[in-house]
């Protein structure tokens, strides 16, 4: 067997090693990262948020778990903020506060996958996410990066300003990321509580309503591989499969192709459901046998602390341009979701993907799996340069395209200097133990 991980952050891939180390398997190290998250990539991760986990069973069955986030019962909460993001090429405008918070599904999420594919117990799982909340992890540039293009998000709050920026200024590079009521919250968790407080912006009859689903993974296949990813509610899967297929038969995809089949696709799927499409991260995790994928998002944070927990809230319900009608939706309706954490099997192995990078979640999967299935390996598929249409009709495209493709290109473009964050973090792994995380989002990758 060749265990390995791939993750956002070298304190996330740690204590997935950590628990691979102890005899656990691929589901009890990636439930250990992403109980360790919300303090190793701050910002991106919390209980207090939703995600996707596909798992591929050693008898080769698959299984992709929806603990994504629902729309609640009206909350009486009219507070909500609007505040403006800045990237180096783009900016996106989020809405925050109390009204913004969808019910959450993390924790219920990694319960149950802990429960139905997990084989160590829970307290021996959570012990190195308490570890890290106690004693702190090192932020990075990204995360650092990350604090600086929402700090009026984290700093909303004089609860959030304590966590995040707790000597009156944003945590930096290089500083310690603790949470010492998180920690005590994931004490509680491993002596038998089971669910978090429903007070503040959460009903209780929300919390209490929620339901985890194990759905069948929406299956493609191609010419030279077969993909497995998210199926409906959620509509990163189906876009990306669809992209997928249109570039089927073209050998080497150009910038033109890629982006015809993005867009084609996008169309096709289009929705008037929500769909939440901001800030994420992803793990993927092997064992050898098992093999797993998983995105997890907080929204863009919502800036509330839920009581004395450490745990923020996320903000799914507050972008008017997803939700035209409001809050007039089902409650305990699935959010739709751009996620899509995935597997491809190719040539007898199955590689675990799937990224961050909100509504480029679609172009950064569709140019990583063209590229996989064509026999690049991880790493190179990974750093290919990337190109994305935004919400106005602009082309975003990394450096590294031919001259000759860009200027096949007729909609406005904007080149960027140099790969960055803004398209996304794919990290991946293969059951053969071959790794490889996205340096556009400081990903790390780790063996035993």
């Amino acid at each position: 067997m060749h265990p390995a991980v791939a993750a956002g952050a070298p304190a996330t891939v740690d204590v997935a090693l950590k628990v691979l180390a102890q005899g656990g398997n691929a589901v009890d190290a990636t439930v250990a990262a992403a109980f360790a998250m919300p303090v190793t990539e701050p910002g991106l991760a919390s209980l207090g948020g939703g995600g996707f986990m596909m798992v591929r069973e050693p008898d080769g069955r698959s299984v992709l778990i929806d603990f994504f986030a629902a729309v609640p019962r009206p909350n009486g909460h009219d507070q909500h903020h609007v505040v403006t993001v800045e990237f180096a090429g783009a900016r996106q405008d989020f809405s925050v506060g109390p009204s913004t918070v969808a019910v959450p599904g993390v924790l219920p999420g990694l319960l149950h996958a802990h429960e139905r594919y997990g084989r160590m117990a829970l307290a021996e799982v959570l012990a190195p996410a308490i570890d890290v909340a106690r004693t702190g992890a090192p932020m990075t540039a990204e995360q650092a990066l990350v604090f600086r293009l929402i700090g009026a998000v984290l700093t909303l709050t004089p609860e959030a300003a304590r966590i995040y920026a707790p000597e009156g200024r944003l945590l930096e590079q290089g500083e310690l990321m603790r949470n010492e009521q998180y920690r005590d919250f994931l004490i509680g968790l491993s002596q038998g509580v089971t669910a978090m407080p429903a007070i503040g912006a959460l009903d209780p009859g929300d919390v209490a309503a929620y339901q985890v689903f194990e759905r069948e993974p929406l299956r493609v296949d191609l010419p030279r591989a077969t993909l497995l990813t998210n199926p409906a509610p959620s509509l990163g899967g189906a876009i990306i499969a669809q992209a997928l297929t249109d570039l089927a038969e073209i050998e080497e995809p150009t910038a033109l192709d890629l982006l015809t089949a993005l867009r084609d696709a996008t169309d096709h799927n289009k929705s008037l459901a929500p769909v939440s499409v901001r800030g994420t991260t992803h793990a993927s995790v092997t064992d050898g046998r098992q093999t797993v994928s998983m995105t997890v998002s907080n929204g863009s944070c919502s800036g509330v602390m839920l009581g004395d927990t450490g745990i923020q809230l996320n903000n799914m319900m507050g972008e008017s341009d997803l939700h035209p009608d409001g809050h007039e939706l089902p409650v305990g309706a699935r959010i739709r979701s751009m996620m899509a954490p995935s597997l491809v099997q190719r040539d007898g192995l199955v590689s675990a993907l799937g990224t961050g990078g909100s509504e480029r979640i679609r172009s950064a999967m569709v140019r990583v799996i063209a590229q996989m299935t064509r026999g690049v390996d991880l790493r190179q598929a990974i750093d290919a340069p990337r190109i994305h249409t935004d919400n106005d009709g602009v082309v975003q495209l990394e450096p590294g395209f031919p001259d000759d493709q860009v200027a096949e290109l007729t909609e406005p473009v904007s080149l960027w200097p140099e790969r960055d964050f803004y398209f996304g973090g794919v990290h991946a792994v293969s059951s053969d133990g071959s790794a490889a995380a996205d340096a556009r989002r400081g990903g790390q990758t780790g063996r035993l």
